[in-house]
């Protein structure tokens, strides 16, 4: 009975923070990015929200369509704020999710909160875009659904990757962003669909490729260093197919090898090359790298610190120096881990990688030039050979 009350005080606390940070949020969010939004009409009782992910501030762009409390799945690196997080998850609780781990604890804790009446609100792609394509959902998600036997709303945000791209060094463009509600299926309906068809729908509703959209749209994304980063998602040379040749200066990408170098616009898109923008061009570069990965040709960087992430959210560094990993063995100075022993990678911010093998959960870190889309792109190439 105890444990009881005390959830029911912590349910009102949470709902009384929602309610009072989301107008403060709707200003805000208006103010610096000009977000558009709709609002859910006719909500159901209790519901999961599932959005694309394309910024950091996309809980914030989905709270405001919806007046009714939800929790948020939230990445394990906020609870490394230590007071911060103490302070955040008194007034919202976010559900903790570890990137690259089949995150069962985070499955049950969103289905204990869904058993309870709540709703809650999840970024099915577990990362951000780095291309502007909206990345595969896990059929997990479907199961959870289908396990969790609520209400489904699907979300989606636009612009968001060319007013805030995940690799760029220069910070917000500015440039029109919105969000709205695509669809509801009811309880009833999702009962009679399989996973896979739960599946579709979800990635039919959420799917956005921003270049597409802003061919319709041409809205201007403006910044004073428009390129600057590119490197971190680009490193095959387009001209000359060199390798980690590319480096950016303002809105120029160019290569340090044949010399030749093409333009980042306001609208998102190349200028003086073949490929019309990131994704076009990031497809190519798969293509080109996958010649590497049959040579197993190894993927090198230095200065880069591998550490041991612990249940209560520290670092425990193991190693630091050259990073190597080919189809064999990810090594950090003379620390080994078997290629085969890692079961999935994903990006941490711009300068990190987390992935986890059946015993530990591992942090890659480099404060200088770590192109790890190039390493988890490799790894990814690697685990299919």
């Amino acid at each position: 009975k105890q444990r009881k009350i005390k959830n029911k005080s912590h349910k009102i606390r949470h709902k009384i923070f929602y309610n009072i940070f989301r107008p403060l949020v709707a200003i805000f969010v208006k103010i610096k990015f000009r977000y558009k939004y709709k609002k859910l009409k006719n909500p159901p009782q209790n519901y999961l929200v599932i959005s694309n992910h394309t910024t950091d501030y996309d809980p914030l762009f989905v709270a405001l369509s919806f007046k009714k409390q939800m929790y948020f799945v939230a990445s394990e690196h906020l609870a490394r704020w230590k007071t911060s997080f103490k302070l955040l998850n008194f007034a919202f609780e976010p559900i903790i999710r570890y990137k690259a781990t089949p995150a069962v604890s985070t499955i049950m804790k969103m289905l204990k909160k869904l058993n309870e009446g709540n709703n809650v609100c999840i970024f099915a792609e577990g990362v951000r875009s780095w291309t502007g394509e909206t990345h595969k959902v896990s059929l997990a998600t479907a199961k959870l659904i289908k396990t969790a036997k609520c209400n489904l709303v699907t979300y989606k945000i636009t612009g968001g990757y060319l007013a805030s791209p995940i690799w760029s060094e220069s910070g917000l463009r500015k440039g029109k962003i919105s969000g709205a509600p695509v669809n509801i299926y009811t309880a009833e309906q999702l009962e009679n669909m399989s996973n896979e068809e739960i599946l579709n729908i979800i990635e039919k509703d959420i799917y956005e490729n921003a270049f597409e959209t802003n061919k319709i749209e041409k809205n201007k994304y403006k910044g004073k260093k428009l390129a600057e980063g590119i490197e971190n998602i680009i490193f095959v040379c387009p001209f000359c197919k060199a390798r980690s040749s590319l480096n950016a200066q303002k809105h120029t990408i160019y290569c340090s090898k044949c010399k030749k170098s093409f333009d980042y616009n306001e609208y998102g898109n190349f200028e003086g090359s073949s490929f019309n923008n990131i994704l076009e061009l990031y497809n190519w570069q798969i293509t080109e790298i996958e010649k590497d990965v049959i040579k197993n040709e190894t993927y090198t960087n230095d200065n880069v610190t591998l550490s041991i992430l612990s249940p209560d959210h520290n670092r425990n560094k193991i190693a630091e120096g050259r990073l190597t990993l080919n189809k064999d063995y990810l090594t950090c100075d003379n620390f080994k881990i078997k290629t085969s022993d890692i079961s999935e990678m994903a990006p941490f911010g711009r300068k990190g990688i987390v992935f986890s093998t059946n015993k530990e959960y591992y942090e890659l870190f480099s404060a200088n030039k770590f192109r790890i889309m190039k390493f988890i792109d490799y790894f990814n190439l690697y685990k299919k050979i």
